[in-house]
C-alpha cells in the first residue's frame, strides 16, 4: 500500500472516531466543556459547547427541565462576555418561563433570572424595563432571605 493511501485511511478512521464520540457525548460532559472554555474566557469556543449541550439537553430532558435551562444560561452568559447583549438577552428570556413554570414565581432560581434579565436590558440602555426586573427580583429575594442573607447583598 501506498504512504498516501494508508495515511487516507488513518485519516478516516480518525475523524470516524471523533464523530462517534461527539456523538457519545452525555449532556453534563458537555457542561464542562463549556464551562471550561468560559473559565478560559474562550468564550466563543464555550459558545459552541454549549449550543451543543442546548441540543443534548433538549433531546435528553426536554425543554421543560433545570439542565435545559443551565444550557440556556450558559449561552447567555457566552453572549454577553462576547459583547452581544441582544442575543443575550433572547436566551435570557427563553429562559425566564420555563424557571417560572417548575420553580414558581417566588423562587430564588426566578430572582436570578429575572435579575440577570435586568441586568442585560441595562447593558442596552433600556433602563425603564431594566428597573422594573431589578426591583422585581430584590422584591423577590427580599421575601425569600433573611436580611442578612448574602444574595440580598
Amino acid at each position: 500500500m501506498k504512504k498516501s493511501t494508508i495515511f487516507a485511511v488513518i485519516s478516516l478512521f480518525i475523524i470516524n472516531s471523533f464523530f462517534l464520540f461527539a456523538e457519545g457525548e452525555t449532556w453534563q460532559e458537555l457542561m464542562d466543556s463549556t464551562s471550561f472554555y468560559q473559565a478560559q474566557q474562550n468564550y466563543q469556543t464555550a459558545l459552541k459547547w454549549a449550543f451543543q449541550a442546548e441540543a443534548k439537553a433538549k433531546e435528553q430532558f426536554g425543554e421543560m427541565d433545570t439542565n435545559y435551562v443551565a444550557s440556556l444560561t450558559s449561552i447567555y452568559y457566552c453572549y454577553y462576555f462576547l459583547g452581544n447583549a441582544e442575543k443575550a438577552i433572547e436566551y435570557c428570556e427563553k429562559s425566564k418561563p420555563i424557571i417560572k413554570e417548575l420553580r414558581g414565581a417566588v423562587s430564588l432560581e426566578y430572582a436570578t433570572v429575572v435579575g440577570n434579565l435586568g441586568f442585560l436590558y441595562n447593558v442596552i440602555a433600556r433602563y425603564n424595563d431594566a428597573e422594573l426586573l431589578l426591583i422585581e427580583a430584590l422584591e423577590l429575594i427580599r421575601h425569600l432571605c433573611k436580611e442578612d442573607h448574602p444574595d440580598l447583598a
